[in-house]
């Protein structure tokens, strides 16, 4: 899934952009571009970062470190 969608999940979970960032370290700036499309391709540790957040929040699963 694109991280786009992942930002979507997550703030259709109840969580905000600010949260978002607060969780995962990328700036609320660059969680806006990445969730518009403006960022078509986001920079891997930023990637992996949503997919962990997304990972324990969606899936509600414990996610090892890379």
């Amino acid at each position: 899934m694109h991280p786009a969608r992942k930002i979507e999940a997550l703030i259709g979970a109840g969580m905000t952009q600010l949260t978002i960032s607060a969780a995962t370290g990328i700036d609320q700036s660059k969680i806006s571009r990445i969730a518009s499309g403006a960022i078509k391709n986001p920079r891997w540790d930023d990637a992996e970062a949503l997919n962990v957040l997304y990972a324990q929040t969606i899936n509600k699963q414990p996610v090892e470190p890379a």
